[in-house]
This record gives structure tokens, sequence and C-alpha cells, in this order.
């Protein structure tokens, strides 16, 4: 999912590294689309064939759906968006701004919206060995 904002890393308490604004950003502005040129969507067999370390960076870095057994990897730094409550986007066909958000503030999602095992509440990201 390439960003479409201009943004920078920066160490969050608690959370490791978080996605930040280097702008103002308008309520409504859609900050990412998809682009089949920048993200891989993987077939969950597929991933299980690979080296440990990369099986693990994807399914540490990626989304999951259950209905498609696949994993979503974004190529950019959006993979460093934070799970929030209180998000400051939604996703609508691409994450957009749900209001306005201030230059150098973390940019957060409500993850339930994007990675199924999310919506259980699970906030690991891995595939459990029960679950394969």
């Amino acid at each position: 999912m390439p960003l479409l904002i201009k943004t920078y890393l920066k160490e969050v308490e608690g959370k490791g590294l978080g996605l930040f604004t280097k702008g103002f950003i308008k309520q409504g502005t859609k900050i990412y689309e998809d682009n089949p040129l920048l993200d891989r969507i993987l077939e969950r067999q597929e991933v299980e064939k690979l080296h440990p370390t990369i099986k693990e960076f994807i399914e540490t870095n990626a989304c999951y759906k259950f209905d498609t057994d696949t994993y979503y990897l974004n190529c950019d730094n959006a993979r460093f968006i934070n799970h929030s409550e209180t998000p400051n986007i939604n996703f609508n066909n691409g994450f957009i701004a749900n209001r306005n958000i201030g230059e150098d503030e973390e940019i957060v999602c409500d993850y339930r919206e994007i990675d199924d095992y999310s919506k259980n509440g699970d906030f690991d990201f891995c595939i459990k060995e029960s679950q394969k």
C-alpha cells in the first residue's frame, strides 16, 4: 500500500517504530492506495515454503485474510502504522484521514479493519500451528 503523503519513522514508547506525518493532513485526504507494482499478495502455501526468516518477516509485517488465505505485504513504511482504538485514518478502498492530522502526529489505524486475526483481538499477526 504505497503511501501518498510524506512521512517518517520514529520510536513510540511501548510500540516500537511508528509512522508520523511530515505535514498537515486534511480530513478526507487519501493517504495510500493499492498499487500492484509495489505491493504483494502472497498465498499462505507460498509463504510456508520460504526460508524461516523471510516467512517470519511476512507474518509480522503483512495483513492476513482468512477468506482468501493470503497475506497482503506492502512495500513501504505503511507497515509501521500502529493500532489504536481511536484511529485517525480509516480503511475505505485505501486509507483516508477521518479527521485533520497535525504535522508530526503519529498515523494510527484500527487493525481490525484490515487484518482478520485482529478482528478477534489477536494482534500477534502470525498464523498459529493450530490454525494451519
